[in-house]
């Protein structure tokens, strides 16, 4: 029977306890992208773990499906795929994909060293297929928290997780010595654009495509569309509404001065090879403007808007107006109708102003990491940390009280560092292969710990 234990030492209550469901080497909580990249790793070893994948949603899904232009190209290239900066030589590369259903020459073809996102997401579901078959992936589990597990009292032994059927409702635990968070992150919005989404007036870039059909309703009058942000997010959304089939018009609100070039330096990108007590995604990050858009997009931006200067002078008189140093302060409803406008504030002059009216607004404000703070921050007793913030080392694995957690057991946590709109592809093998030497290493040396006792324990929940 477990005994409860607070990590403060004061009294807890833990809920009712409910049926476990079995025990593996490693339970990684989520199945996107970054799991999937896992998930082939494991696969392609000779020694496979026991795994299991729990994913809330009922199939695969990754965000560069909600780009509303599958033509428009990956911001990575095809050799930044799942697989092939790990092991060029494995059977999941996207190279392997276009052989296998042959696409390779038809691709070649193209002459593109950027693959189409529309391609590439028919290469991710190709991987995915091939994963499911092994049964590792539940689809439908809304994992509910993380509970550590102690060996006689003493140091965290393993985990156990508490699951929710979403169709059911019920209820189930499994126990696991290696726990991998790769929810994703969800998308967040300010503030001030809290009440007009509730109106539905008021969208995250994320929901940009579910909301075309209202933009293209055949109305008396135009559609006026705000697109509000900085990123390739806002310049995907913004570009895509001039191949829009309506009577529209579009605004982009930039808070900078100008649109920001990304950093594309090679030297920025060699940093993926350096083995580093600090993740690359922070490594990389130092010193650059996580707001800032591909240069290929950029430039296009900047032809169509001086194509549209050629042929009307007035800028105020153009169907697509960019609008720099516009930073978003507050919303307010229209004047007699059912638009929104939306207070200004100039970065360059410090002085206010009011937007015409909006029927759409839609905000590239970036995502967050709420759920994977959720999970974690009930073992925040376990932490190095007397603020409680969880760090990670460059294996991406959370540093916990130095005796507080055996060596074969721990924690990782995958695509936590980024909260811009940006594809994660172009370090996701190699982060994988950290991830995955750290893991058999962890494996080794519960293998030989349990070589060396068979005694049973009694279990002891951590809070």
């Amino acid at each position: 029977m477990d005994n409860v234990a607070s990590s403060l030492g004061k009294e807890c209550h833990l809920p009712p306890p409910v049926e476990e469901k079995g025990s593996y080497d490693v339970v990684c909580v989520g199945f996107g992208p970054a799991a999937l990249s896992l998930a082939v790793a494991i696969h392609e070893q000779k020694e496979p773990l026991r795994v299991l994948f729990l994913e809330q949603k009922s199939q695969f899904s990754w965000r560069g499906d909600q780009v509303p232009s599958g033509s428009s190209p990956m911001r990575t290239t095809l050799l930044q795929d799942l697989v092939a900066q790990r092991n060029p030589l494995s059977k999941f590369t996207f190279i392997n994909y276009l052989w296998s259903t042959n696409n390779l020459i038809s691709f070649t073809n193209l002459g593109l060293t950027h693959p189409p996102r529309k391609v590439f997401s028919q290469y991710l579901n190709w991987c995915v297929e091939h994963i499911n078959r092994l049964g590792w992936v539940h689809y439908g589990q809304d994992v509910q928290g993380i509970e550590a597990v102690t060996r006689d009292g003493g140091a965290v032994d393993h985990w156990r997780i508490t699951v929710k059927d979403v169709a059911t409702g019920e209820s189930t635990s499994v126990l696991a010595d290696k726990v991998l968070l790769a929810v994703g992150a969800q998308p967040t919005i300010p503030d001030c654009f809290r009440d007009a989404a509730s109106a539905g007036k008021a969208f995250h870039s994320a929901d940009f495509t579910t909301c075309i059909p209202q933009l293209t309703e055949s109305l008396d009058r135009a559609i006026e569309v705000a697109v509000v942000g900085d990123d390739d997010e806002a310049v995907e959304i913004f570009e895509h509404c001039r191949s829009l089939r309506w009577k529209g018009n579009a605004t982009l609100f930039s808070r900078d001065v100008a649109l920001r070039q990304k950093d594309g330096s090679p030297f920025v990108g060699s940093l993926i090879a350096n083995n580093s007590n600090v993740p690359y995604e922070q490594r990389a990050s130092t010193g650059q403007n996580q707001l800032s858009i591909q240069q290929d997009a950029l430039n296009s931006l900047y032809l169509k808007q001086y194509a549209q200067l050629i042929k009307r002078p007035d800028p105020e008189s153009h169907r697509y107006q960019v609008r720099a140093s516009s930073e978003v302060v507050g919303v307010e409803r229209a004047d007699s109708s059912d638009q929104i406008n939306l207070r200004l504030r100039n970065q360059s002059t410090n002085s206010d102003e009011t937007s015409k009216p909006f029927d759409f607004v839609f905000v590239a404000s970036g995502y967050n990491r709420k759920l994977q703070e959720r999970l974690l921050a009930p073992l925040a007793g376990l932490g190095d940390s007397r603020q409680g913030n969880v760090s990670v080392d460059g294996e991406y694995k959370v540093i916990f009280r130095r005796g507080s957690v055996v060596p074969s057991a721990g924690i990782w946590v995958l695509d936590a560092f980024d909260t811009a709109s940006t594809d994660a592809f172009s370090y996701l093998a190699v982060r994988t292969n950290k991830v995955l030497k750290s893991l058999y290493h962890s494996q080794t040396l519960k293998n030989k710990r349990q070589s060396l006792r068979g005694d049973s324990f009694e279990e002891r929940a951590v809070l």
